[in-house]
């Protein structure tokens, strides 16, 4: 259902687990975990909720743009990295080889399987899919191993790596959390794209979303 479908209904959005091959924390402890990320980057308090014994996320929002501002931020920046520097620096993509060109995770069968899959559910699909098409085609830049897979209701999140997992749930401070990334990824922080990437996050915190925020 599409947010216009009823004005009247709160939006909500639940996040639960599909399936992980973690063995050392509890469904519930990585639900815990992605709560606490959550409010970190969105600033969004979560309940965590059981159904069928199992742990999801539920948050409400009082309107379609009370959910659209959870996601405004990072969209802003990632139009102003495409239009101030992806177009002109696209081979930064080289930076991140090694990492992209890891061994993928087997199970005892030799059958891939990803760290986690999260099933992301909304009546409000539009903004997340507005979101997570242009946050996947910029991303791909910068060594994400995760893949988005919409479905009528939302969407299924295959995270092929702990360390996706881990980069997932950093904190809403920008320049740390691009930084702790690019650590984990292996890139060079002194390597001048590097520094020109940062350059540019900066040109956009102090400009477009100062002004936004004012807005």
């Amino acid at each position: 259902m599409n947010c216009s479908d009823n004005s009247s209904e709160n939006i909500f959005l639940e996040i639960s687990i599909q399936s992980t091959t973690e063995t050392e924390l509890s469904e519930e402890e990585l639900i815990d975990k992605i709560a606490m990320g959550f409010y970190k980057i969105y600033g969004t308090q979560c309940n965590v909720q059981f159904f069928n014994g199992k742990p999801c996320i539920h948050v409400e929002f009082p309107s379609k743009e009370a959910f659209a501002k959870i996601y405004e931020r990072q969209y802003s920046m990632y139009v102003f990295l495409f239009d101030e520097f992806l177009q002109e620096n696209l081979t930064i993509s080289s930076l991140f080889s090694e990492w992209l060109n890891k061994p993928n995770h087997t199970n005892e069968y030799g059958t891939f399987e990803n760290y986690l899959v999260l099933r992301y559910r909304t009546n409000c699909l539009e903004i997340m899919r507005q979101f997570y098409e242009f946050s996947a085609k910029i991303n791909k830049f910068f060594g994400s191993r995760i893949i988005n897979e919409e479905l009528v209701d939302g969407y299924l999140r295959f995270i092929h790596t702990k360390e996706d997992f881990e980069i997932l749930l950093l904190p809403g401070n920008v320049e740390e959390a691009w930084e702790a990334t690019f650590k984990i990824r292996g890139a060079d922080l002194d390597h001048p794209l590097i520094q020109k990437f940062f350059a540019t996050i900066r040109k956009w915190k102090s400009t477009v979303w100062e002004k936004e925020k004012r807005d």
